[in-house]
C-alpha cells in the first residue's frame, strides 16, 4: 500500500454528490484519409489490451474514512469492461448531441471502490471525428500530469500505427526505461539549509500580504475572502453543463504583444471581460471585482504522476469598464501574486498551499461556502500542451477539451489548453444555477475583440 499525500488526499474530503472531484477531457480526431470510419473495429482491438499500468490499478483504501490515513492500494481484480466504454450519438450526431452526453458523463461521481477511471470511446459524429471522453479522479492526478499522460500515447508520426491505449501497462515499461537516476540534495541538513536561505524572501512575502490586508486599496495583491458575492458563488447541485471553444493562438499573442502583457495576462483578461458581459447580462455584476484563483505548477520532476500545484490569486477587475485599465489592473495583481510566491522555498510553498486550500477542505463540513463571502469566485487553469501536431493509430488529434470540477460554493470553473495554433476554452458550470452559461462563447469573442480594438490591433 502507499500513503496518499495530504493535497492529493484533500480531493476526497472534498466529494459529495453535489462536488465530484474528478476531472475529464474531451479529444477529437480526423479518420485517416480514406477511412471508412469502423470505430466499432478500432474499440474492440483496442480492447484486447488488457494489462494496465500501475498508476490506474490503484484504487482507494480508507477503513476510517478518506480524513484518517488514506492508502493507494492495487485492484488485482480490475474488471476493464467498466472503465472502457463505447458509446453511440442520435442522429443528426452534432457537437451539441454530444457536449449533452459529455454533460451527463461529467455528472456522475466516479465508484470509490474501483480504480478512479473512464474511457468512453463516442462514434456518431455527422462530422466523422472520433470523440474521446476520458474522467480521472483529482486525487490521482493534476492537469499537468494528464496532459503528459495523454501526449505519452500520441506520436508526430502519422504512419505509425499499433499504438496501445492510454491505459496499457506498455507506458510503464517507457517509464521505467526513461528513469534517471535523479539527484539533487536530500538530507535534513540541505534542506535546512535551502529553507534558511529563503528566510528574506518569506518576510518579504510576510510583509506584501500585511500589507494588503492593512491597505487593501493601495495593494494589487488578491486575498481570500475579499471576493464578493456573486451567481457565481452558490449551493450547487451535482448536474453539469459542459461548454468549448477555440481560438486562434497567434490572435491572442497579438493583443498579449500589442497591451505589454504575456499571454496569461490576456487570458485572463478575455475571461474578465467575457464574465463581466455575462453578470451584466444577468443583472448579476457585483460592485466589486472577482478574484479568481489560478493553479500554478511546481513539478520538479518531468515524469512524475499525483498532484504538483499550488495557486494565487488574482483580481479580474470587472468593475473597471475601461479595457486598456481593466487590462492593467489584471496585469499588476497577477504580478503581485507571482513576485510574492516566487520568493518563497519549494518547502515554503507547499506549507502555503495547505493553508491556503484548508478553508476549501473544510467548506463541506461547515457548510460556509453561501454563508460568507466567497474565498475567491472561480478557479481559471492553463494547462500548456503539446506544439505539434500529434497522431493516435493515424487518427489525427484534431483538438483536446479539459473538463473541470467545482468545489462547493463555486459554480463555474474555466480550463484553457494550447495545442499547436490554437488555444482551447473549456466551462464546466453547475447546470442548475447558471443560466444559459453557453452564451459566455460570445461573451469571450467580444471580450477578445475589444482588445484588438483598444490596443490598435483591429
Amino acid at each position: 500500500m502507499q500513503k496518499i499525500p495530504i493535497t492529493d488526499a484533500g480531493w476526497f474530503l472534498m466529494e459529495s454528490r453535489s462536488t465530484p472531484m474528478h476531472v475529464g477531457g474531451l479529444q477529437l480526431f480526423d479518420p485517416p484519409p480514406g477511412s471508412k470510419d469502423p470505430v466499432g473495429d478500432f474499440y474492440r482491438e483496442l480492447r484486447t489490451h488488457t494489462e494496465v499500468r500501475s498508476l490506474l490499478k490503484k484504487k482507494l483504501y480508507a477503513p476510517f474514512g478518506a480524513a484518517l490515513n488514506p492508502m493507494w492500494t492495487e485492484d488485482k481484480d480490475l474488471d476493464l469492461d467498466y472503465h472502457v466504454r463505447h458509446s453511440a450519438l442520435p442522429k443528426p450526431g452534432r457537437y451539441r448531441e454530444m457536449f449533452e452526453l459529455l454533460s451527463r458523463l461529467h455528472s456522475i461521481p466516479m465508484d470509490q471502490s474501483r480504480p478512479l477511471w473512464e474511457f468512453h470511446m463516442i462514434e456518431g459524429l455527422k462530422t466523422r471525428e472520433l470523440a474521446i471522453y476520458t474522467k480521472m479522479h483529482h486525487s490521482l492526478i493534476d492537469g499537468v500530469a494528464a496532459s503528459r499522460l495523454m501526449q505519452a500515447s500520441f506520436s508526430e508520426d502519422p504512419d505509425v500505427r499499433d499504438m496501445p491505449p492510454m491505459w496499457s501497462s506498455a507506458y510503464d515499461k517507457q517509464k521505467r526505461r526513461g528513469k534517471g537516476k535523479g539527484g539533487g540534495e536530500r538530507s535534513a541538513l540541505a534542506a535546512l539549509r535551502r529553507q534558511w536561505a529563503t528566510m528574506p524572501g518569506l518576510y518579504e512575502s510576510g510583509k506584501d500580504v500585511l500589507n494588503s490586508l492593512i491597505h487593501p486599496d493601495q495593494s494589487s495583491l488578491a486575498m481570500p475572502y475579499r471576493a464578493p458575492r456573486c451567481i457565481l458563488n452558490q449551493e450547487i447541485s451535482g448536474f453539469r453543463r459542459l461548454v468549448a471553444q477555440t481560438w486562434s493562438l497567434k490572435r491572442i499573442k497579438t493583443v498579449a504583444k500589442a497591451m505589454g502583457g504575456t499571454l496569461n495576462d490576456t487570458v485572463l483578461a478575455m475571461c474578465s471581460g467575457a464574465l463581466r458581459q455575462y453578470l451584466i447580462n444577468q443583472d448579476a455584476l457585483p460592485d466589486d471585482p472577482l478574484i479568481a484563483i489560478i493553479p500554478v505548477s511546481i513539478r520538479m520532476d518531468e515524469g512524475s504522476e499525483g498532484n504538483a500545484i499550488t495557486t494565487i490569486m488574482s483580481s479580474l477587475a470587472t468593475d473597471i469598464a475601461n479595457t486598456n485599465e481593466r487590462f492593467e489592473a489584471i496585469k499588476a495583481s497577477t504580478d503581485a501574486a507571482k513576485k510574492a510566491l516566487q520568493r518563497m522555498s519549494r518547502e515554503q510553498v507547499l506549507a502555503y498551499t495547505v493553508l491556503v486550500n484548508t478553508p476549501v477542505l473544510l467548506e463541506p463540513l461547515l457548510k460556509s461556502a453561501t454563508r460568507f463571502r466567497p474565498i475567491y469566485n472561480l478557479a481559471i487553469s492553463n494547462v500548456p500542451g503539446p506544439k505539434n501536431p500529434l497522431y493516435w493509430n493515424g487518427y489525427k488529434l484534431k483538438g483536446v477539451y479539459p473538463f473541470s470540477l467545482l468545489p462547493e460554493g463555486q459554480a463555474l470553473n474555466i480550463t484553457q489548453f494550447s495545442y499547436g495554433d490554437n488555444y482551447e476554452f473549456t466551462f464546466t458550470a453547475c447546470r442548475k444555477s447558471l443560466p444559459q452559461i453557453q452564451r459566455i462563447i460570445d461573451d469571450m469573442e467580444f471580450a477578445l475583440h475589444e482588445m484588438e480594438v483598444a490596443s490598435g490591433v483591429r
